[in-house]
Protein backbone atom coordinates (compact mmCIF):
# COMPACT_ATOMS: atom_id res chain seq x y z
CA UNK A 1 0.00 0.00 0.00
CA UNK A 2 1.77 3.33 -0.28
CA UNK A 3 1.93 5.74 2.04
CA UNK A 4 -0.53 8.55 2.69
CA UNK A 5 -3.01 7.46 0.24
CA UNK A 6 -5.89 8.40 2.49
CA UNK A 7 -6.00 11.33 1.01
CA UNK A 8 -8.42 11.76 -2.32
CA UNK A 9 -8.55 12.52 -3.14
CA UNK A 10 -6.86 12.05 -2.87
CA UNK A 11 -7.62 14.69 -4.83
CA UNK A 12 -9.57 13.41 -4.32
CA UNK A 13 -10.04 16.19 -4.78
CA UNK A 14 -9.73 18.85 -7.16
CA UNK A 15 -11.89 17.26 -9.35
CA UNK A 16 -15.33 18.94 -8.59
CA UNK A 17 -13.94 22.77 -7.43
CA UNK A 18 -11.45 22.82 -10.24
CA UNK A 19 -14.08 22.46 -12.71
CA UNK A 20 -12.79 25.09 -15.25
CA UNK A 21 -9.63 22.79 -15.06
CA UNK A 22 -11.52 20.02 -15.82
CA UNK A 23 -13.94 20.52 -18.79
CA UNK A 24 -12.66 23.64 -20.92
CA UNK A 25 -15.60 24.96 -23.21
CA UNK A 26 -15.90 24.48 -27.04
CA UNK A 27 -15.29 26.98 -29.30
CA UNK A 28 -18.68 28.16 -30.85
CA UNK A 29 -18.72 25.83 -34.34
CA UNK A 30 -17.37 27.34 -37.55
CA UNK A 31 -15.37 29.76 -35.44
CA UNK A 32 -11.64 30.30 -35.78
CA UNK A 33 -10.59 32.55 -33.80
CA UNK A 34 -7.77 35.30 -34.97
CA UNK A 35 -5.08 35.15 -32.42
CA UNK A 36 -1.22 34.87 -31.91
CA UNK A 37 0.20 31.51 -30.31
CA UNK A 38 0.80 32.68 -26.93
CA UNK A 39 -2.84 34.00 -26.67
CA UNK A 40 -3.90 30.92 -27.90
CA UNK A 41 -1.86 28.75 -25.27
CA UNK A 42 -2.97 30.92 -22.50
CA UNK A 43 -6.74 30.20 -23.23
CA UNK A 44 -6.26 26.81 -23.54
CA UNK A 45 -4.04 25.91 -20.33
CA UNK A 46 -5.28 26.14 -17.16
CA UNK A 47 -3.56 25.48 -13.66
CA UNK A 48 -5.08 24.75 -10.35
CA UNK A 49 -3.98 24.22 -6.58
CA UNK A 50 -6.20 22.24 -4.04
CA UNK A 51 -5.24 21.32 -0.96
CA UNK A 52 -6.94 19.44 1.95
CA UNK A 53 -5.92 19.55 5.88
CA UNK A 54 -7.12 16.75 7.93
CA UNK A 55 -6.99 17.37 11.82
CA UNK A 56 -6.48 14.81 14.54
CA UNK A 57 -9.05 12.94 15.98
CA UNK A 58 -11.49 14.74 18.25
CA UNK A 59 -10.53 13.18 21.56
CA UNK A 60 -8.34 10.59 22.29
CA UNK A 61 -5.37 12.18 20.83
CA UNK A 62 -3.73 15.47 19.57
CA UNK A 63 -1.12 13.96 16.82
CA UNK A 64 -3.34 11.94 14.35
CA UNK A 65 -5.88 11.33 12.37
CA UNK A 66 -8.06 8.17 13.84
CA UNK A 67 -8.54 4.32 12.74
CA UNK A 68 -12.30 3.44 13.40
CA UNK A 69 -10.84 1.91 16.73
CA UNK A 70 -10.12 5.73 17.96
CA UNK A 71 -6.42 4.49 17.65
CA UNK A 72 -3.63 7.01 16.18
CA UNK A 73 -3.43 6.61 12.12
CA UNK A 74 -1.67 9.24 10.21
CA UNK A 75 0.07 12.42 11.66
CA UNK A 76 -1.61 15.75 11.22
CA UNK A 77 -1.02 15.91 7.42
CA UNK A 78 -1.73 18.58 4.94
CA UNK A 79 -1.75 16.99 1.36
CA UNK A 80 -1.97 19.72 -2.10
CA UNK A 81 -2.53 18.69 -5.28
CA UNK A 82 -1.21 20.73 -8.65
CA UNK A 83 -2.84 20.11 -11.34
CA UNK A 84 -2.09 21.49 -15.18
CA UNK A 85 -4.18 20.55 -18.12
CA UNK A 86 -3.89 22.11 -21.73
CA UNK A 87 -6.61 21.21 -24.65
CA UNK A 88 -5.09 20.60 -27.39
CA UNK A 89 -8.25 19.53 -29.53
CA UNK A 90 -11.66 19.89 -28.62
CA UNK A 91 -12.80 18.13 -25.69
CA UNK A 92 -8.96 16.88 -25.24
CA UNK A 93 -6.70 17.43 -23.03
CA UNK A 94 -2.88 16.54 -21.79
CA UNK A 95 -2.75 16.52 -17.56
CA UNK A 96 0.43 17.00 -15.39
CA UNK A 97 -0.56 16.04 -12.13
CA UNK A 98 1.61 16.46 -8.59
CA UNK A 99 0.85 15.57 -5.55
CA UNK A 100 3.00 16.28 -2.19
CA UNK A 101 1.80 15.65 1.53
CA UNK A 102 3.53 17.39 4.73
CA UNK A 103 3.27 16.15 8.48
CA UNK A 104 2.90 18.31 10.85
CA UNK A 105 2.99 16.23 14.04
CA UNK A 106 5.13 13.03 15.03
CA UNK A 107 3.26 9.55 15.42
CA UNK A 108 5.01 6.18 15.31
CA UNK A 109 4.86 6.29 11.31
CA UNK A 110 6.39 9.88 11.11
CA UNK A 111 8.63 12.39 13.33
CA UNK A 112 8.13 15.90 12.84
CA UNK A 113 7.38 18.15 10.01
CA UNK A 114 8.01 16.51 7.15
CA UNK A 115 7.40 16.76 3.28
CA UNK A 116 6.71 13.91 0.37
CA UNK A 117 6.47 14.65 -2.48
CA UNK A 118 4.18 11.92 -4.66
CA UNK A 119 4.93 10.60 -8.01
CA UNK A 120 3.98 12.27 -10.83
CA UNK A 121 1.31 11.69 -12.81
CA UNK A 122 0.73 12.30 -16.41
CA UNK A 123 -2.04 11.29 -18.38
CA UNK A 124 -4.64 12.08 -21.78
CA UNK A 125 -7.90 13.44 -20.80
CA UNK A 126 -11.09 13.02 -23.27
CA UNK A 127 -13.96 15.08 -21.78
CA UNK A 128 -17.40 15.11 -23.12
CA UNK A 129 -17.80 11.45 -23.35
CA UNK A 130 -21.67 11.20 -23.52
CA UNK A 131 -23.88 14.01 -25.41
CA UNK A 132 -26.57 14.53 -22.36
CA UNK A 133 -27.66 17.21 -21.46
CA UNK A 134 -26.75 18.83 -17.93
CA UNK A 135 -23.88 15.84 -17.68
CA UNK A 136 -20.39 16.19 -17.40
CA UNK A 137 -17.67 13.76 -17.99
CA UNK A 138 -13.98 13.27 -17.77
CA UNK A 139 -11.93 10.11 -18.12
CA UNK A 140 -8.20 10.31 -17.47
CA UNK A 141 -5.83 7.86 -18.98
CA UNK A 142 -2.67 7.93 -16.92
CA UNK A 143 1.00 6.54 -16.48
CA UNK A 144 3.03 7.70 -13.22
CA UNK A 145 7.07 6.71 -13.59
CA UNK A 146 8.39 5.86 -10.22
CA UNK A 147 11.19 8.66 -10.07
CA UNK A 148 10.58 9.58 -6.55
CA UNK A 149 11.73 7.46 -2.89
CA UNK A 150 8.74 5.80 -1.78
CA UNK A 151 7.98 4.08 -5.61
CA UNK A 152 11.82 2.65 -4.91
CA UNK A 153 11.03 1.03 -1.74
CA UNK A 154 8.08 -0.22 -3.12
CA UNK A 155 9.53 -0.88 -6.07
CA UNK A 156 6.46 0.46 -8.04
CA UNK A 157 8.54 1.41 -10.95
CA UNK A 158 5.75 2.15 -13.24
CA UNK A 159 2.06 2.52 -12.90
CA UNK A 160 -0.73 2.95 -15.36
CA UNK A 161 -4.43 3.57 -14.76
CA UNK A 162 -7.85 4.63 -15.51
CA UNK A 163 -9.59 8.03 -13.46
CA UNK A 164 -13.53 8.72 -14.50
CA UNK A 165 -15.76 11.23 -13.01
CA UNK A 166 -19.74 11.85 -13.96
CA UNK A 167 -21.26 15.20 -12.67
CA UNK A 168 -24.92 15.28 -13.78
CA UNK A 169 -26.89 18.66 -12.15
CA UNK A 170 -30.18 17.51 -11.77
CA UNK A 171 -33.11 19.81 -14.14
CA UNK A 172 -34.87 22.34 -11.90
CA UNK A 173 -33.32 21.21 -8.58
CA UNK A 174 -30.04 22.65 -6.50
CA UNK A 175 -28.91 19.26 -6.52
CA UNK A 176 -25.76 17.74 -8.64
CA UNK A 177 -24.57 14.00 -8.36
CA UNK A 178 -21.95 11.93 -9.14
CA UNK A 179 -19.30 9.60 -8.71
CA UNK A 180 -15.26 9.83 -9.29
CA UNK A 181 -13.20 6.62 -9.67
CA UNK A 182 -9.50 5.75 -10.01
CA UNK A 183 -7.82 2.42 -10.57
CA UNK A 184 -4.10 2.14 -10.92
CA UNK A 185 -2.23 -1.01 -11.53
CA UNK A 186 1.53 -1.55 -10.86
CA UNK A 187 4.32 -3.44 -12.82
CA UNK A 188 6.16 -4.53 -9.49
CA UNK A 189 9.48 -6.36 -8.99
CA UNK A 190 8.74 -9.70 -7.62
CA UNK A 191 10.53 -8.64 -3.94
CA UNK A 192 7.97 -5.50 -4.21
CA UNK A 193 5.78 -4.32 -0.95
CA UNK A 194 3.62 -2.36 -2.83
CA UNK A 195 0.12 -2.96 -4.03
CA UNK A 196 -0.74 -5.12 -6.84
CA UNK A 197 -3.17 -2.60 -7.55
CA UNK A 198 -5.39 0.21 -5.89
CA UNK A 199 -7.97 2.91 -6.40
CA UNK A 200 -11.39 4.08 -4.83
CA UNK A 201 -15.21 5.34 -5.48
CA UNK A 202 -15.98 8.18 -4.72
CA UNK A 203 -19.88 9.02 -4.60
CA UNK A 204 -20.89 12.68 -4.17
CA UNK A 205 -24.00 14.79 -4.24
CA UNK A 206 -23.73 18.89 -3.38
CA UNK A 207 -26.78 21.08 -3.01
CA UNK A 208 -26.21 24.60 -3.96
CA UNK A 209 -28.05 27.00 -1.07
CA UNK A 210 -27.22 30.58 -3.26
CA UNK A 211 -24.69 31.87 -4.72
CA UNK A 212 -21.63 31.52 -2.86
CA UNK A 213 -22.88 28.67 0.15
CA UNK A 214 -23.66 24.89 -0.90
CA UNK A 215 -23.24 21.66 1.41
CA UNK A 216 -21.17 18.87 0.50
CA UNK A 217 -21.58 15.00 0.87
CA UNK A 218 -18.94 12.36 -0.12
CA UNK A 219 -18.64 8.89 0.01
CA UNK A 220 -14.82 7.55 0.00
CA UNK A 221 -14.15 3.64 -0.98
CA UNK A 222 -10.53 2.52 -0.91
CA UNK A 223 -9.73 -0.87 -2.62
CA UNK A 224 -6.78 -2.58 -2.81
CA UNK A 225 -5.13 -5.70 -4.43
CA UNK A 226 -2.29 -6.57 -2.39
CA UNK A 227 0.76 -8.68 -3.20
CA UNK A 228 0.05 -11.24 -0.47
CA UNK A 229 -3.53 -12.25 -2.04
CA UNK A 230 -4.97 -13.58 -5.46
CA UNK A 231 -5.30 -11.30 -8.31
CA UNK A 232 -9.01 -11.51 -7.61
CA UNK A 233 -8.89 -11.29 -4.12
CA UNK A 234 -9.68 -7.21 -3.53
CA UNK A 235 -9.91 -5.57 0.28
CA UNK A 236 -10.11 -2.11 2.04
CA UNK A 237 -7.13 0.16 1.36
CA UNK A 238 -6.31 2.30 3.74
CA UNK A 239 -7.55 3.18 6.54
CA UNK A 240 -9.06 0.04 6.36
CA UNK A 241 -12.90 1.34 6.12
CA UNK A 242 -14.80 3.44 3.80
CA UNK A 243 -15.51 6.75 5.48
CA UNK A 244 -17.64 10.26 4.60
CA UNK A 245 -17.34 13.16 4.35
CA UNK A 246 -19.97 16.37 5.06
CA UNK A 247 -19.22 19.52 5.33
CA UNK A 248 -20.44 23.30 3.69
CA UNK A 249 -18.66 25.26 0.95
CA UNK A 250 -18.02 28.79 0.55
CA UNK A 251 -17.33 30.35 -2.85
CA UNK A 252 -14.31 32.66 -2.12
CA UNK A 253 -14.43 34.65 -5.89
CA UNK A 254 -15.15 32.85 -9.36
CA UNK A 255 -11.76 30.79 -9.28
CA UNK A 256 -10.91 29.83 -4.91
CA UNK A 257 -13.39 27.70 -2.44
CA UNK A 258 -12.95 26.90 0.86
CA UNK A 259 -14.64 23.46 2.31
CA UNK A 260 -14.72 22.56 5.76
CA UNK A 261 -16.29 19.32 6.42
CA UNK A 262 -16.56 16.68 8.89
CA UNK A 263 -15.50 12.82 8.92
CA UNK A 264 -16.99 9.75 10.00
CA UNK A 265 -16.21 6.11 9.17
CA UNK A 266 -18.70 3.76 7.76
CA UNK A 267 -20.33 0.60 9.81
CA UNK A 268 -18.96 2.29 12.90
CA UNK A 269 -20.59 3.92 15.78
CA UNK A 270 -19.12 7.54 15.52
CA UNK A 271 -17.77 8.80 18.56
CA UNK A 272 -15.64 11.73 19.35
CA UNK A 273 -12.47 9.24 19.22
CA UNK A 274 -12.93 8.40 15.80
CA UNK A 275 -13.88 11.27 14.13
CA UNK A 276 -11.93 14.05 12.88
CA UNK A 277 -12.29 17.29 10.13
CA UNK A 278 -10.80 18.16 7.00
CA UNK A 279 -10.31 21.48 5.23
CA UNK A 280 -10.43 22.01 1.66
CA UNK A 281 -8.93 25.18 -0.53
CA UNK A 282 -8.84 25.19 -4.36
CA UNK A 283 -7.51 27.80 -6.35
CA UNK A 284 -7.44 28.31 -9.94
CA UNK A 285 -3.81 29.60 -10.35
CA UNK A 286 -4.04 30.17 -14.25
Amino acid sequence: MQYLKVVRFSFIFSLIFSSGTLFASDLPNGEVPIQTLSTQTTQNLRINYFAEVMSPAFMGNTESTPLPSGMPYKPVTGYSILNATYEFAPNYQFVYWQKFATTFTSNFESQGVQFFPRVPRFALRKTSILDVSNLTTAFDFYVQPGIIQNAFWSKNYFEIGLRTNWNYAIPKSNWAVGILTEFTTAYLDPKGQGSRAYGWVNPFAIYSLNSRFSTQHWLYVPIDNPRSGRFWHFAYDDPGKPYVQNGISYKLSSGAEATLLLNNYLFTKPSWRNTWASLWLSFNLF
